[in-house]
């Protein structure tokens, strides 16, 4: 089932997110953790696109089933996915997920990318990959959530320098791996933001920005180990 949403848009440039101390990482103004129908410190989703994101809108539907999503479409190549939790849970934005294109006559320097990450969500704890000999290469850089109590923070931090490790084919793949794929290279507990793109002579004509928490998405998702039958 699906319905269209008057919603969404975006005035950003190509990672529109905030991350201030105290507050919450957002992706196109919207945060980690917002409720697709609730308040959320004096913020509604609805809001949040009618009065900062519409101009930009092209389309956006949501659909119910299997798990409550939205996928939008705004101006300049830019798709927005926004997933959430349970109706139990409150169904709050666990995952977002922003995919962009640039034009083939204007790939983006990926300097640029790597400083506005920076500048949105602070230093990343962890950048894997990189140009190989050709010069070109696939690139993440992950950001633990700022945010996070410190104890609960440094786990995180811990699993991701043990478990991610991917292998190189997976990492140029990171963009649509599934979810279970990225709880066990990002950690169980894995709150955050990741960028990924694929590097060619300094630029990029692609890149996709992630908001995710693993915590929460376990209230509509089966992850962790799972068990084999005999």
């Amino acid at each position: 089932m699906l319905r269209p949403i008057a919603l969404v848009t975006v005035c950003l440039v190509a990672l529109s997110a905030r991350a201030e101390a105290g507050d919450r990482i957002r992706l196109m103004e919207i945060p980690l953790g917002m409720p697709l129908e609730e308040e959320l410190e004096g913020e509604y989703l609805e809001g949040i696109y009618q009065e900062k994101l519409l101009p930009d809108l092209v389309d956006s539907v949501l659909y119910e089933t299997p798990i409550a999503r939205i996928q939008s479409t705004f101006k300049h190549d830019r798709k927005l996915e926004i997933w959430f939790t349970s109706i139990e849970d409150g169904r709050r934005a666990y995952w977002l997920k922003l995919d962009q294109s640039f034009p083939d006559t204007k790939p983006i320097p990926t300097q640029n990318l790597r400083d506005d990450f920076a500048k949105q969500f602070g230093a990343p704890d962890l950048i894997v990959g990189g140009v190989s000999n050709d010069g070109a290469g696939p690139v993440v850089l992950v950001r633990v959530d700022p945010n996070l109590e410190e104890t609960s923070r440094g786990a995180v931090l811990q699993a991701l320098n043990d478990d991610f490790k991917p292998e190189p084919q997976l990492l140029s793949e990171f963009w649509h791996m599934d979810m279970r794929q990225r709880e066990k290279l990002l950690g169980p507990d894995f709150r955050g933001a990741v960028l990924s793109y694929y590097e060619s002579a300094g630029k990029a004509s692609s890149m996709t920005l992630e908001l995710l928490d693993l915590t929460m998405a376990r209230t509509v998702l089966n992850l962790g180990p799972q068990e084999v039958s005999p």
